[in-house]
């Protein structure tokens, strides 16, 4: 625009196929920009493996469900500009590989 101002970026985790019941999309991530008149930026917002898991209090730990899971990026939860569709599996985590995962109290999900 032509005046300076800020907007708030927004990322959603959806699991469209989940055995349990969850909320459509879950915020997980949010950052502030300030932004001077014309200015774009690039804006980095990591997700944790908690932005993919669900606290299962019968196992007393953090469990996350194989499948597909989207990620949606917008100013909103009504305005989503982005999606990417990924999708997890016991390969995937966990690994010591991936930053965080082993300071979590982690399981796979059993069938629910």
């Amino acid at each position: 625009g032509d005046r300076p101002g800020s907007e708030v970026v927004q990322v959603y985790v959806r699991r469209p196929h989940s055995a349990l019941v969850r909320p459509d999309r879950e915020l997980r991530g949010f950052a502030k920009v300030r932004l001077a008149p014309g200015e774009t930026r690039t804006v980095a917002i990591d997700l944790g493996p908690r932005a993919f898991a669900h606290y299962d209090p019968a196992a007393a730990a953090w469990c996350v469900e194989e499948g597909g899971f989207e990620i949606l990026v917008g100013t909103s939860a009504a305005e989503i500009h982005a999606t990417l569709r990924l999708t997890v599996g016991a390969a995937e985590a966990p690994a010591a590989s991936l930053p965080g995962w082993g300071e979590l109290p982690w399981r796979p999900c059993d069938d629910e």
